[in-house]
């Protein structure tokens, strides 16, 4: 069985979610995903050094055998600094750690994941939105979903990420948060090439 570490922004709101889901669609014979570095959040990500030497000592100890690196890009696919200032940071991290890295540079932020089955969405927060186009090109996804949910007794908070990730259909994230970059699809593909 491969052991996957998981680095999101945020341990309780990304890492955790992202292992519910993922827990579900790999065969947990073959591979199990345990979120790491809940102290390591947001910007705290950017301070390499420290990173990497908290990294090593969670390979070690938890006996790692690949490595999830999630960010959010906080921007559209066209910013092209955007994109090059974290692809630089997953090249950091990959080349500061003897384990296989597996980047997913989400875009805009991991709420566009829950627009991409907007049902489940729909169905616990009782909303009747319908995404035009792909989600992946949802700019403020998080805001959108907040305020989808401002009127009705439940207010989405990202707290809630992790109970809706437990819920979410993998293939309807397949389906709708496509294409061959900087996408779930395209992250699941490399994933399953690894793991199988």
């Amino acid at each position: 069985m491969k052991r996957v570490g998981i680095i999101g922004e945020n341990y309780e709101n990304d890492s955790k979610p992202l292992r519910h889901l993922l827990s579900r669609v790999f065969d947990k014979q073959k591979a199990v995903f345990i979120p790491i570095l809940p102290k390591f959040e947001g910007n705290q990500l950017e301070r390499i050094r420290k990173l990497l030497i908290a990294l090593k000592s969670e390979i070690i100890t938890k006996r790692l055998d690949y490595l999830i690196l999630m960010r959010d890009l906080d921007g559209l696919q066209s910013e092209v600094g955007k994109v090059e200032i974290r692809n630089n940071w997953f090249k950091k991290v990959t080349n500061g750690t003897s384990k296989k890295c597996i980047p997913f540079l989400i875009i805009y932020e991991l709420e566009a994941l829950i627009l991409a089955d907007i049902a489940t969405f729909n169905k616990i927060y009782k909303t009747k939105y319908q995404p035009k186009g792909n989600p992946k090109f949802q700019k403020d996804p998080k805001g959108l979903l907040k305020k989808l949910t401002a009127r009705p007794k439940k207010t989405y908070h990202e707290s809630h990420a992790a109970d809706i990730f437990q819920k979410i259909n993998h293939q309807e994230l397949i389906k709708n948060h496509s294409g061959k970059a900087y996408s779930y699809e395209s992250f699941i593909d490399e994933l399953k090439t690894i793991l199988n």
